[in-house]
């Protein structure tokens, strides 16, 4: 619910910024900002005043010297006259003369401009014009249109801010064309006149003061040379207070500009051909569409703070690029739209996310309380406003249950199972100290069932065994866990040892098969000789019987002793492996003389000591012999020895006991586990439990040895024990 609010919310504030940019850039909501802005950048933009523009300026001086304004045409014909001598590359005259005057002073000054040849006029426009027509043209007062070298308007636009930044060079209005003065008074000494484009053009504007000038009395008086005004582009035009010639420009500019001076900056730059050109609105748009395309895609990827500095960034991205631009590329796009969308999408964003967040923590929250059963100290927290509240009440919810997941965790690390928590991937979130034990490994970030495959080569189920390569045996059972919000599904698994109980299994199976086959068939066989004939002392049936039973009871024996062996505390103390090895070998004598089995024993005084459970010991060497006479042909010979040795690559000795008959070997399907607990089971014969070598294997195992065995068909047996030394043991 909270994704899908988030997701309408974003595309309506995505959709509004959208509306908010296009109407910034069609209308004129940021255009103050956006000039404040362009002020700064157009000093720079500027092409440096140029030496060969000269500003003769009416002013107070001249009024001074030469009377008030107006001054009488002959004096501006005494004027051209004498800059006309100085041969100027041309003299752009910033003076209306739209209304007669005295004629004989009129003819003096258009006789002064046709001797001149170079002299360019203004004139005015008329708005509306007559007739209908857009404007009219003012044009000077005859003849002077027809003896100028040229005639240019003089009009200046104003922006909102009654700032002059922009100025109309060519235009056209309905049959009436026309040309600033300064492009006329550009193109007078040019073959090939650059044509600008129609409309109004940036015009950069250096700081008041910025180029060469010289009172228009200086001139009159002669107090100039005429080398100053040789070949220079001379601007003539009232630069005195209350002439209403002064216009308000930028603070950058200097606040208040003559308007010769503005003509001034005019011409310099259509000297040098450098105007800033101004970007339509379209590409304002799109500016402004693509910095508010990437902020609101940034809210879904970002943090909070980082969005905030990809703000500042776009910010300062944009006014830098602007100025820039402007100053290097002589290219204006109108930053305000931009910059409003930005200023305000990550507040309006910042208030919706939080407002959705406050209700989620809200709800949630309530959730939390109610499946937490909170205490008093909940509804007594409180915060410096709603967010806060809110938050500090989840953190106390939080608390609780993160105090509830360490107590599970705890309860799960302490399980004598081995337990993992995976989550959807089947990566393991947790893991105890059972498990770790059980892989010999760290697990958590691990997948669950690629250690399971390897260590034991296929994937449980649930409720399936898993065997390992160490052969341990786990029984495998998963429980499935969901969040609150019941999106995604974690699982634990639990691996129960049970090799114990499947080992008792196994042997218990054995034992019975035992039971039921191997002592049951001596007692068959007595209850068949007692049935079947009658007990004769001259007969052998008695003979027969006795050794059955005899047989039973060896069985019967060696069944009793290793089960005791498996329950029995061994009392483990010094001994004498040769003294043990003789006591089994005189135990055994009296089956040796009667089968005419040679035991050899080459050890008479020697002591070869390690500790073990003298008893245990004695009875498994003594099975091995007894397994040895049993299964020798008559006449042959068992050797026993015992001797010590040095063990290879580390400084420890073991003591080795080696017994050695001369019979036809194990059968071969023995020879894969010759101290199996009861054997191969050869169903023409009556031996072969195998209970003896299960007590040796069992009893050297408990007394910390190793016991091999070596056999060959038709070679005999060889049994190998092995012990740590006393005076080297651990």
């Amino acid at each position: 619910m909270l994704q899908k609010r988030l997701v309408f919310e974003w595309w309506a504030i995505f959709t509004f910024a959208c509306i908010l940019a296009f109407f910034a850039a069609q209308s004129q909501w940021t255009q103050r900002f956006d000039n404040l802005l362009l002020d700064q950048a157009m000093p720079y933009a500027a092409a440096p005043p140029s030496d060969q523009i000269l500003i003769v300026e009416i002013d107070e001086r001249s009024l001074a010297d030469f009377g008030s304004w107006p001054w009488k045409r002959s004096v501006h014909a005494q004027l051209i006259e004498k800059l006309a001598k100085a041969k100027p590359s041309v003299i752009a005259y910033d003076v209306l003369f739209v209304e007669p005057a005295d004629a004989k002073d009129d003819q003096m000054l258009a006789d002064a401009i046709a001797s001149a040849g170079n002299v360019v006029l203004p004139f005015q426009f008329q708005i509306p014009g007559s007739n209908g027509r857009e404007m009219d043209q003012l044009l000077p007062i005859e003849p002077l249109p027809s003896v100028a070298a040229g005639l240019g308007h003089v009009g200046l636009q104003f922006d909102a801010d009654g700032l002059v930044r922009r100025v109309d060079l060519k235009g056209q209005s309905q049959d009436i064309p026309f040309a600033h003065l300064m492009e006329v008074a550009k193109s007078y000494n040019t073959l090939n006149p650059r044509l600008l484009i129609s409309g109004a053009q940036l015009l950069p504007l250096h700081h008041r003061s910025s180029y060469r000038t010289i009172p228009a009395s200086a001139i009159l008086l002669d107090q100039v040379q005429a080398n100053f005004i040789k070949n220079k582009y001379v601007l003539v035009g009232a630069s005195a207070q209350g002439m209403a010639d002064i216009f308000p420009v930028a603070a950058s500019a200097g606040s208040i500009m003559p308007g010769i001076e503005i003509q001034a900056n005019l011409l310099n730059g259509l000297l040098s051909d450098r105007f800033i050109q101004e970007a339509n609105p379209s590409v304002t748009l799109v500016i402004a569409l693509a910095a508010i395309f990437i902020l609101m895609a940034a809210f879904w990827r970002l943090n909070p703070r980082a969005n905030l500095l990809l703000s500042l960034i776009l910010l300062a991205a944009i006014l830098g690029g602007a100025v820039l631009l402007a100053v290097f590329g002589r290219y204006w796009i109108a930053p305000g739209p931009a910059l409003l969308g930005i200023l305000l999408l990550y507040p309006l964003w910042g208030w919706r996310r939080l407002a959705a967040l406050n209700d989620f923590i809200s709800t949630e929250t309530i959730r939390l309380i109610d499946f937490n059963q909170p205490n008093s100290q909940l509804a007594r927290d409180k915060g410096l406003d709603a967010v806060a509240h809110q938050a500090m009440r989840l953190r106390s919810v939080i608390g609780e249950l993160t105090g509830r997941q360490d107590f599970m965790n705890g309860v799960i690390s302490a399980a004598p199972d081995a337990m993992c928590v995976v989550d959807d991937n089947h990566k393991i979130l947790l893991a105890n100290k059972a498990a770790e034990k059980l892989f010999n490994e760290t697990l958590r970030g691990k997948s669950f069932l690629e250690i399971m495959a390897f260590e034991g080569g296929y994937l449980p189920i649930d409720g399936s065994e898993w065997s390992s390569k160490t052969g341990k045996v786990m029984l495998v059972t998963k429980s499935s866990m969901r969040p609150l919000d019941e999106e995604g599904a974690g699982t634990i698994y639990c691996l129960s040892d049970i090799t114990a109980i499947r080992e008792a299994e196994r042997e218990r199976k054995e034992m019975m098969e035992f039971l039921s086959h191997d002592m049951r068939s001596p007692q068959a066989a007595i209850v068949s000789l007692v049935d079947g004939k009658g007990l004769t002392a001259s007969s052998d049936t008695l003979s027969r019987i006795r050794r059955h039973a005899i047989q039973t009871l060896k069985l019967t024996e060696d069944f009793v002793q290793l089960a005791r062996l498996e329950s029995l505390q061994l009392r483990t103390e010094e001994q004498n492996l040769v003294e043990l090895l003789r006591e089994a070998i005189d135990e055994n004598y009296a089956q040796a003389k009667a089968n005419s089995i040679c035991i050899t024993h080459n050890q008479v005084d020697d002591f070869h000591y390690i500790k073990a459970d003298g008893s245990a010991l004695v009875r498994a060497l003594s099975n091995l012999i007894s397994n040895a006479i049993k299964y020798a042909p008559k006449g042959s010979k068992v050797t026993c020895r015992v001797w010590s040795e040095m063990s290879k690559g580390i400084s420890t000795a073991r003591v080795y006991c080696e017994i050695i008959d001369e019979g036809p070997g194990l059968p071969e399907q023995r020879l894969s586990d010759p101290f199996g607990r009861f054997g191969y089971r050869d169903e023409t014969q009556a031996v072969g439990a195998g209970l003896g070598l299960a007590f040796a294997k069992r009893a050297v195992d408990l007394n910390r040895g190793k016991i091999e065995c070596h056999s060959k068909a038709g070679e005999g047996t060889r049994f190998i024990l092995s012990f740590a030394s006393v005076e080297y043991e651990e």
